[in-house]
């Protein structure tokens, strides 16, 4: 169950009404501002990675797949 409830960006100056689900905390950023946030940050990864030789982004790869760990299947937990 969610509710809907009055907030004040720290990030635009607004206030704003959004829906927030039972037994979480008021966002402190708006939706939109989170998504401004989130899109700057994206286009400064890739920025960084166009300076990136081929051979250097292909390591990247290689190492996220090295250090990659298969997810927990849940029926492996127990309580």
């Amino acid at each position: 169950m969610a509710y809907i409830t009055t907030m004040f960006c720290k990030v635009c100056k607004e206030t704003k009404q959004t829906s927030v689900a039972a037994g979480q905390s008021t966002p402190m950023i708006c939706c939109s501002c989170a998504e401004k946030i989130a899109d700057e940050k994206r286009r400064l990864h890739f920025h960084g990675l166009d300076g990136l030789t081929i051979e250097e982004r292909l390591r990247k790869l290689e190492e996220w797949v090295y250090n990659y760990k298969v997810p927990i299947d849940p029926r492996d937990i127990r309580f």
